[in-house]
């Protein structure tokens, strides 16, 4: 389009009509009212720069998304010169919509903004009512918009008053115009000097309009350039370029730029979520490259790494031993073990009906020692001890465990059970652990003694780690995991964050995966995509991709861990850092009568997700819109920045309360037991949520500090 035909020089569009879809009719109606609409020739000819017509108007659908949603916004609302947004208790349930009247905002056009209610009311006391969007209610005192309801004086009146407020003309002219007749005569003595007045006011009002424009359109084209730039460090951040995307999020700040409040949120948002990626909870890949060895076949599909992890020796669709440093296969046999070790220059391996033995050089047997009872009932493999010498089996007929020697394949002895328990055998064979009916009871193997019994422990899976100094119940219903250390007799526990231990590894057509990686020096255990100090419970760590592994070794101090995946891929982690949370030894009930949340504020929500926040006055002073399940508990900070939604089902989000947008999500999730899961600002502006058995604290950061921290980057991408 040539710049003479471009309207004000800059617009293609006069007017962008933006409407929920149930309201298409009504935006149609609008828009034909609108396009054939002819301005009064009396009044053109006073203002020479109104067109005949009002026409291109730009049709705006909100149910846009993703890469269409940002085509949409930019080829319509920087090339519209105004918006006109359809306002119906429907419309404040559309994102879509949200986000245009957002963008005129941020791009300093508000008062080109002109609501037009087809139903409900704006600011209503029943949220059920509300036609105003939740940017729109934004607006408050002078920035507050008037909208025009078709109710005052009819629809045909009310699209004329649209066109009266978009060339700032009288409407009682317009919707009187075949009556009037212009008074331009009766000059009175002094025209000349009025006149003259008129010329210089208007050249006055010329120079000033001039400029306006220029600032106006250099502010666009700020925004325009604030909105790319976003895009950018979003697109940095879901490729988990952390690093990046925190600096490149930073300099936008410090450089000599005023950014929007729902932009500075938006940007909030990925500066807080990669500042945490980079510092604490993620270990990021540092190397990756395909292994050599068959197509994963579900079923049994065991992974050990040698003690140096520079060897990976994979049970799937047959054996392989992999070098760990280059993916390449070392050799390869046709026999598929459920469970292996490695112990000096032997291979042991195990099924349900052998135990078998390898050269670890040439992979041929050595010898193989069939699994039966006197009776010759059948064996089902339960687990084996680290060192290789002892496998523990299960003969669900006579209600036994048992535990062969592992050289020659003979019974040591045999410990009763039921049906229902689960046991493990440690690093040496030494000691066997059974849970049944919430009773734990451990027993040397050689003697058959008792040696130490707990009451009231349930485990719906029970393991000894690779040291066997650690017993590892797994409390199914409370995703949650009960340790024991043999050793000191002490109970540790672990809250299983987001609920993940179910996806921790590929094991759903497995019994003999290892659901639970301990590192080499006993402190760390990894459980679905969390690393956790095995001490006190607090998260260390978390992985990109931890669901697709098939197996992983966690080096001393979680430094570095190296992990197998389905996808035939070996992938190194490596990262430093601070615990993201702080285990704290305080009563969650004091943290939660000390939230003077309820006290200063009355909360509001509706149906379709939205929060009203209101002081005790009855002010208005945020809204949240598109939370999604039940909201289960709110909080605000202290200084009336920020508030923290627990939403049944879905990760604790903290929001900007101004700007009502996401700046940090939480790896908790209250549930429907109580308060387990769920957080809340402490009056330090911390957050605090409860745990188990424990507190979690996460200290939150404050955004202008944030801004000045010079991350340094640790790793190599």
């Amino acid at each position: 389009m040539t710049q003479d035909k471009l309207i004000d020089g800059k617009y293609e569009y006069f007017a962008f009509i933006s409407y929920k879809e149930e309201d298409a009719e009504w935006a149609k109606w609008l828009h034909r009212k609108l396009e054939h609409y002819k301005l009064p020739t009396a009044i053109r000819k006073e203002k020479s720069e109104l067109p005949e017509r009002i026409s291109p108007i730009y049709e705006y659908k909100s149910e846009a998304s993703g890469s269409r949603l940002k085509e949409v916004i930019w080829k319509g609302l920087t090339s519209s010169k105004f918006l006109i947004v359809i306002c119906s208790p429907r419309a404040t349930k559309s994102k879509w919509l949200n986000e245009g009247i957002r963008y005129f905002v941020d791009s300093g056009q508000e008062e080109n903004i002109i609501p037009f209610i087809i139903e409900g009311k704006p600011k209503a006391a029943n949220p059920e009512e509300e036609c105003f969007p939740a940017e729109l209610l934004k607006l408050t005192g002078e920035r507050e918009l008037r909208g025009i309801n078709i109710n005052d004086m009819g629809r045909d009146a009310e699209a004329v008053r649209v066109v009266s407020r978009m060339f700032d003309l009288k409407f009682d002219t317009l919707w009187q115009r075949y009556k009037r007749e212009k008074r331009r005569k009766n000059i009175i003595s002094g025209a000349v000097l009025v006149m003259l007045l008129c010329v210089g006011l208007g050249v006055y009002s010329y120079v000033k309009n001039t400029k306006h424009e220029a600032n106006m359109a250099q502010q666009e084209k700020m925004i325009q350039k604030l909105y790319t730039d976003y895009f950018k460090c979003e697109k940095l951040y879901n490729e988990q370029k952390f690093f990046d995307a925190f600096n490149e999020c930073r300099n936008i700040f410090k450089g000599d730029v005023t950014v929007p409040d729902t932009l500075s949120s938006k940007f909030e948002y990925l500066l807080r979520m990669s500042y945490a990626a980079i510092q604490t909870d993620t270990l990021e890949i540092t190397n990756k490259y395909s292994a050599d060895f068959p197509a994963m076949d579900w079923g049994e599909m065991p992974v050990l790494f040698s003690d140096n992890g520079d060897t990976v020796f994979i049970g799937c669709s047959g054996f392989s031993i992999i070098d760990a440093s280059t993916g390449k296969c070392i050799n390869r046999a046709d026999f598929w073990p459920s469970d292996i070790r490695v112990i000096d220059d032997k291979i042991y391996t195990f099924d349900d009906f052998n135990i078998s033995i390898y050269d670890r050089n040439t992979l041929n047997q050595k010898a193989c020692h069939k699994l039966t009872t006197s009776a010759g009932n059948y064996q089902m493999k339960v687990g084996s001890s680290a060192d290789g010498k002892r496998l523990l089996t299960n003969d669900s007929k006579n209600g036994t465990y048992n535990v062969y020697d592992c050289y020659s394949g003979t019974l040591i002895n045999s410990f009763p059970s039921l049906s229902s328990s689960k046991a493990s055998i440690n690093f040496n064979g030494s000691i066997i652990a059974i849970n049944e009916n919430e009773k734990l009871r451990l027993y040397q193997v050689d003697s058959r003694e008792q040696i130490n019994e707990y009451n009231g422990l349930y485990a719906s899976d029970l393991q000894f780690d690779q040291s066997g100094k650690w017993l590892l119940l797994y409390l199914g219903e409370n995703d949650a995991l009960n340790i024991i250390n043999i050793d000191t007799k002490e109970n540790y526990y672990i809250d299983c964050l987001d609920n993940q231990w179910h996806n921790s590894f590929n094991f759903d057509g497995s019994a003999y995966a290892n659901k639970y990686i301990v590192s080499d020096d006993n402190r760390y255990i990894a459980i679905g995509s969390n690393i956790y100090d095995m001490a006190d419970g607090s998260l260390y760590k978390r992985l990109n991709k931890s669901g697709e592994a098939m197996g992983l070794k966690i080096f001393a101090d979680a430094r570095k861990v190296i992990q197998v995946n389905v996808d035939k891929e070996i992938m190194v982690y490596t990262r430093s850092g601070e615990p993201m949370f702080k285990n704290k030894n305080i009563d969650f009930t004091n943290v939660i009568n000390n939230d003077k949340t309820s006290k200063k504020y009355d909360i509001e929500t509706n149906s379709d997700g939205t929060i009203y926040i209101k002081n005790k006055d009855g002010d208005l002073i945020g809204t949240i819109s598109d939370v999604n399940g039940e909201i289960y508990h709110l909080s605000i900070s202290p200084d009336r920045k920020y508030i923290l939604v627990n939403s049944l089902a879905i990760p604790a989000s903290l929001y900007d309360l101004s700007t009502g947008i996401v700046v940090q999500q939480f790896p908790f999730r209250p549930g429907y037991d109580g308060d387990l899961g769920y957080g809340v600002i402490g009056e330090d502006g911390n957050i605090y949520f409860k745990g188990l058995n424990t507190v979690f604290q996460y200290h939150l950061i404050p955004f202008d500090q944030l801004i000045d921290m010079d991350v340094k980057q640790q790793v190599s991408e």
